[in-house]
């Protein structure tokens, strides 16, 4: 299902970014 696969990608690249944003914070 190219849609499921598609909302899989944005919500791992929002999580990339929290965790980015996260490491460079500290």
């Amino acid at each position: 299902r190219p849609a499921a696969a598609m909302i899989l990608l944005e919500v791992n690249n929002r999580i990339i970014e929290e965790t980015l944003a996260l490491k460079f914070e500290n």
